[in-house]
């Protein structure tokens, strides 16, 4: 089967029955996987795609809250209305944030900025058995770490907090 998610809350009332009823479940963000991760055979296959929304610009702390099925290039749409920008972000734009933050997420601009998941500095997460916690360096520390490049399997990313700078175009001369 396949959900598609559109909240924390759907995502955690999933894990939970599947929990009970063991079945597998693969999440799936951008769908950019090399080795077919997010097909189950016999599971359940939670699309990100419902969880699409900027949820917050704030230029003076130079920050983003979105959540986290949301493409790259839409991220970088409603950033630059604002005149910001991300800092570092996959070479494929049509990945989500929350599939490019717990797989790390390194591109041309990582030598300078660091990956994106380097830029993360909170992110809202469903674990495997249904609990919603919000995690950064202060809170819920070890959790934090192991979502972030933990290629999926210490929880669900639904939202993230993310550094973000001014935009500055590519002038040519």
């Amino acid at each position: 089967g396949v959900v598609v998610a559109r909240t924390a809350q759907q995502v955690s009332d999933i894990l939970k029955a599947a929990q009970k009823f063991e079945v597998p479940v693969t999440v799936r963000g951008g769908s950019l996987t090399t080795e077919g991760e997010s097909v189950a055979f016999g599971g359940l296959l939670l699309d990100m795609r419902g969880m699409g929304k900027v949820l917050a610009i704030d230029t003076d702390a130079m920050t983003v809250r979105t959540e986290a099925g949301i493409y790259w290039h839409s991220l970088a749409e409603s950033l630059r209305r604002k005149g910001m920008d991300y800092l570092s972000a996959p070479l494929n734009m049509t990945a989500s944030v929350g599939g490019t933050l717990c797989v790390g997420g390194i591109d041309i601009n990582s030598p300078h900025f660091g990956c994106s998941a380097d830029q993360a500095l909170a992110i809202e997460v469903v674990t495997p058995t249904g609990e919603i916690k919000e995690c950064s360096e202060t809170e819920n520390s070890e959790l934090f770490e192991r979502v972030l490049y933990g290629y999926g399997q210490f929880g669900v990313i639904t939202e993230a907090t993310m550094k973000i700078r001014e935009f500055t175009p590519l002038i040519m001369h």
